[in-house]
């Protein structure tokens, strides 16, 4: 048993009593946000919880990827009030990225599974890409579970899916994949789930991939891949052709992008913020090594910030003033 070889230094946290909060505000340039760190009202089912994915709806709803037996995915209102739970009673091997479409269905991943479903706001599941518990062949050695030595046996680009990050519609209606963890690949799909075209390897050259952890598109239909374990963002046209990389980021997560930004979530601690047109860094939120460890980033329509972390808290927002 440990002692207290000071008698005047206790060996337990400090009490709750002995605790006032302060108010955190992170400002770089024009971008000030003040940093509101429980935010939600979390049901019992899901509190701390591990959320993997953010994503908002046009009317600034939250909803959340929950790492919960039984209930993946959680609904919040712009004040934080729990809504509804979707999903209910799903066989969710291991929740991922979420993301919503033009109809408000929900998309989310699963890295366990090999699949991505798609949810209605009823919370029926109304379609499924990949094959359920059945991975792709990309050489992936799965006996050396989820960590980095595993994702380095990646050999060659595979099918779709083996441990897919996330699935987005885009503005024509098209599905875009990141895969993933088993694999290192971008699927296009129709929006009827035919597959379309895939693109990627391994590797660290332009259109390789070391973990495409997340994908996003902006505006004028340029996809966004958040290529983790390389420390860059790539970008491409809707046919896989290599337009630009944003290199020396911290481990990014995921891209969130408005009108004008796009907002990269890195891992190590920190947000940075680029023009989307001609991609110069105009922002950087926070720090690297800060304990704000952001695996998944969203905004709703006045560019307040949700944050999916793991650690401590696990749902911040980031209010813009």
């Amino acid at each position: 048993m440990e002692t207290n070889k000071y008698a005047w230094m206790p060996l337990t946290k400090a009490s709750h009593r002995n605790i006032k909060e302060c108010e955190v505000i992170l400002q770089c340039g024009e971008f000030k946000y003040r940093m509101i760190r429980e935010w939600a009202s979390f049901p019992k089912e899901i509190s701390n919880c591990i959320i993997s994915g953010v994503a908002c709806d046009n009317e600034d709803n939250v909803y959340i990827a929950c790492r919960v037996p039984k209930y993946p995915i959680a609904k919040f209102d712009l004040n934080g009030n729990f809504i509804k739970y979707i999903g209910v009673g799903m066989d969710i091997g291991r929740a991922h990225g979420i993301s919503l479409t033009k109809d408000k269905n929900i998309w989310l991943s699963d890295d366990k599974y090999h699949v991505a479903r798609l949810f209605n706001q009823d919370g029926e599941c109304i379609k499924v890409l990949g094959n359920y518990k059945k991975c792709s062949d990309t050489g992936f050695d799965s006996s050396l579970g989820h960590n980095y030595l595993a994702y380095l046996t990646i050999k060659y680009l595979g099918k779709p899916f083996n441990k897919p990050t996330k699935v987005i519609e885009a503005t024509d209606g098209k599905l875009y994949a990141s895969d993933g963890y088993g694999n290192a690949a971008i699927h296009v799909f129709s929006n009827e789930g035919e597959l379309i075209n895939s693109w990627g390897g391994p590797g660290q050259l332009d259109g390789e991939f070391n973990i495409p952890h997340s994908v996003c598109v902006d505006k004028i239909g340029r996809i966004w891949v958040t290529d983790r374990d390389n420390n860059r963002v790539q970008i491409f046209d809707k046919k896989g052709k290599h337009l630009k990389t944003i290199n020396g980021l911290l481990y990014p997560a995921e891209t969130w992008i408005s009108k004008k930004y796009a907002y990269i979530a890195e891992m190590d601690g920190r947000i940075s913020i680029y023009n989307m047109m001609n991609f110069n860094l105009v922002s950087q939120l926070g720090y690297s090594g800060s304990l704000y460890y952001t695996h998944s980033i969203t905004g709703d329509s006045n560019s307040n910030l949700y944050l999916g972390l793991f650690g401590e808290y696990t749902l911040v927002k980031l209010e813009r003033i």
